[in-house]
């Protein structure tokens, strides 16, 4: 493909999966998009892009999928694209007030008749608090708990139903039941005509009218492998995901086409929590929540930039850009902002403490591990600069020949991106494929109040918090960025 203009840097944002903590990344993006919004009008740049690709899984996903739909939608309207990205991010900050419940007080979940069970748990608990007992939980972690408690007996109106009670019926474990939840609430949520997402969500590249790509990350069951959805085309004008590749075979195993765009299965396929909801099924697949694989999809984004990029371009001018040549065009440089819901470090963890200890957890267990992805991808972006280097000593001795020679010795390594490569991979591939990236993180921070159902703790006065920690962690990110420029 040839005569594409591509630019030389593109920003992206990573959003992990964590329920009602995707409030934090409303807050954040919010903040990102009114500094960055705020940078381009002084600079006259009105019709930058906020953010060119949006990559998430589970709530991460579904973030994503309001922010471009909504983008979209006031682009529509006519809108410029700084406007229609602040109308974005206020509507997605709206959609969560949307999705959030009424903040619980437990004097008034003593007189609900539907709590009654919990009755005694409240008496001791303000007994003990009232005694200033060193053990007992703060009101408000006492609130957070006994609301996530509640909803996961009697549901979420807007998230999840009440829970299905399946039996055993393969060991007959009258102790083994299985709690199902419905996400059809979910569903409808998502779909909501006032600051949801409109179906399907279908966006390409072009400098003249900037549009954001979506990637939504799941897994496939049987699989066992991440399965990336694009709202881009391939480079035969499609819409579809191919996975994985067969080596043996020299081909894919599975092509799932979806030539309208991303529909609302693709999003519900990154959010299909294992065991709390059924399995999302496409093209008679079976689909879970991208989180249990990768809840950071840093790599995933890399490897998808890379492939649309490489086809995009096309080999003739990729191959140019290696020799410096006119008309020579390189995958572009990413700015990667990654907003992690789930703390890497947290104090007082009571290790007595069941609930202390599941939180802790969950913490570790879904937080960003990006960090030696991104090492090796600075190490090698090193490396190719130190090669680019000779080239370019090389072009001045006339060592071109030579380095040619080189250049065209197989690979060690198999590459392949959206079509499968039958030929060998050659050392001149992978510096055609070359690109910088920098990482950017904004990191929810744990506090003395966290239980380990704050996945599910939607209330107003919770989701509220969360979308101004993260704004204030996104301005924070910002100032620290441009003190260092």
């Amino acid at each position: 493909m040839t005569n594409v203009s591509n630019p030389e840097k593109q920003r992206a944002l990573v959003l992990q999966g964590g329920g009602a903590l995707g409030a934090y990344e409303a807050g954040a993006i919010y903040g990102l998009c009114k500094e960055f919004i705020k940078e381009d009008e002084k600079e006259g740049k009105v019709e930058r892009p906020v953010f060119d690709i949006i990559i998430g899984t589970s709530i991460g996903a579904i973030n994503g999928s309001v922010l471009v739909s909504q983008f979209l939608k006031k682009r529509k309207d006519g809108l410029n694209v700084s406007l229609a990205w602040n109308f974005a991010a206020e509507s997605l900050v709206d959609f969560w007030k949307y999705l959030s419940s009424p903040s619980i007080n437990i004097d008034q979940v003593l007189k609900n008749p539907k709590t009654i069970d919990s009755k005694d748990m409240i008496i001791e608990w303000k007994n003990a608090y009232n005694n200033h007992d060193k053990d007992i939980a703060s009101r408000e972690a006492f609130e957070k708990y006994l609301f996530g408690k509640i909803s996961l007996k009697f549901g979420l109106d807007k998230i999840y139903s009440e829970p299905e009670k399946i039996y055993d019926k393969r060991f007959k474990d009258k102790e083994n039941t299985w709690m199902m939840y419905d996400n059809k609430r979910l569903r409808e949520s998502i779909q909501n005509p006032e600051n949801g997402v409109t179906f399907p969500i279908k966006t390409t590249f072009n400098e003249n009218d900037p549009q954001p790509r979506l990637l939504v990350v799941s897994v496939d069951v049987e699989n066992g492998s991440t399965v990336t959805f694009d709202s881009y085309e391939k480079p035969d004008g499609s819409r579809k995901t191919m996975y994985p590749y067969n080596e043996k075979e020299k081909r894919f195993d599975y092509e799932l086409q979806y030539p309208e765009g991303l529909k609302i299965e693709h999003i519900m396929a990154s959010s299909a929590v294992p065991l709390f909801y059924d399995f999302e099924i496409i093209e008679n697949r079976k689909f879970w929540d991208g989180i249990i694989l990768n809840n950071t999809p840093l790599k995933e984004l890399m490897e998808e930039h890379k492939a649309y990029w490489e086809y995009k371009i096309g080999d003739d001018d990729l191959s140019k850009s290696i020799w410096m040549k006119e008309g020579g065009k390189r995958v572009p440089d990413l700015d990667a902002f990654v907003i992690n819901v789930y703390p890497r470090r947290q104090k007082n963890i009571l290790e007595k403490d069941y609930d202390s200890v599941r939180n802790r957890e969950q913490n570790i267990k879904y937080s960003d591990k990006t960090t030696y992805e991104e090492w090796v991808a600075k190490l090698l972006t090193d490396y190719i600069t130190i090669i680019e280097k000779l080239i370019e000593t090389g072009n001045e001795k006339g060592w071109r020949n030579d380095i040619e020679k080189i250049f065209e010795c197989n690979a060690e390594s198999t590459l392949f991106t959206y079509l499968p490569k039958t030929e060998k991979i050659k050392y001149k591939d992978l510096m055609k494929r070359r690109f910088k990236i920098t990482v950017e993180r904004i990191e929810r921070k744990d506090d003395d109040h966290s239980v380990a159902s704050q996945i599910t703790d939607f209330t107003e006065r919770t989701i509220d918090d969360l979308i101004k920690k993260g704004e204030n962690d996104a301005l924070d990110l910002m100032k620290k960025i441009r003190s260092h420029a």
